[in-house]
């Protein structure tokens, strides 16, 4: 991959939870999820998110 490509693809990949547009209860669910893991000072290990192409799975990752 070049780093003209890297740079376009983070252009359009958001940089928080607050840049997804649409999908908020899977926003919410996360949202949820890194605020407990916060709270009891653990790392948010893994997520399986499933469903199909097009809903922007990899864009939260």
């Amino acid at each position: 991959m070049t780093e003209k490509q890297k740079n376009e693809i983070n252009d359009v990949q958001p940089s928080s939870l607050r840049n997804i547009v649409g999908q908020k209860s899977v926003v919410e669910a996360l949202h949820v999820a890194i605020d407990a893991c916060q709270m009891d000072a653990r790392r948010f290990d893994h997520s399986l998110m499933v469903g199909p192409p097009g809903l922007g799975k990899t864009a939260i990752c």
